[in-house]
């Protein structure tokens, strides 16, 4: 196992490439250690390793591993693609964030799961469809306030109360098919 002490590039690495300067590298490069917005790379062909300005738009967060596309003119390296990457990609805004798509749809999709983790989250929409296997949920306290009807189709339901289930309408009505068994210590009506 080889060990490579971490320590910050020269500074000419960190200087702008000069006006005439010579492509000296353009292809693939393997990231061998990171320090803040600098990597340190070797190329596919060798084992020379050089520091190499991060200059990928987008939050790339580089890790050792990845395959970038480097470049390197007048001795000076920079990374400005990523061919296989392997770390997370970070959008950090320091203030607000917006997501538009103007005159399309705005999708997300992950492989392993989606989590949104905020004080508040807010869902505003014409309408709204979850379509799942699987629903849970968990809250101290739920209210719904439906104007129009609220209908359920399910093949059965169970639901079990801790203390008191209260249930207040202008009429009820109750209908079985088969029998309706209700078993109490006693029942009060009226």
């Amino acid at each position: 196992m080889t060990v490579t002490a971490l320590r910050r590039p020269p500074p000419e690495v960190a200087m702008p490439v000069q006006a005439g300067a010579m492509l000296e590298y353009f292809g693939p490069a393997i990231v061998t250690a990171i320090l803040d917005r600098d990597v340190e790379v070797r190329t596919v062909a060798s084992e020379v390793r050089y520091w190499a300005r991060l200059a990928c738009a987008g939050g790339y967060q580089p890790r050792a591993g990845d395959v970038v596309l480097a470049m390197a003119g007048g001795g000076v390296w920079y990374v400005v693609g990523v061919l296989e990457g392997h770390g997370p990609t970070v959008l950090d805004a320091p203030g607000d964030l917006e997501l538009r798509a103007r005159h399309g749809a705005i999708r997300i999709e992950a492989a392993e799961g989606c989590v949104v983790t905020s004080p508040t989250v807010r869902v505003e929409a014409a309408s709204l469809d979850l379509i799942g296997d699987t629903l849970r949920e968990e809250f101290d306290t739920v209210r719904q306030r439906i104007s129009g009807m609220l209908e359920v189709r399910a093949k059965a339901i169970t639901t079990a109360v801790a203390e008191t289930w209260r249930l207040t309408a202008r009429r009820l009505l109750g209908r079985g098919q088969d029998s309706v068994t209700i078993d109490s210590p006693s029942i009060n009506l009226g």
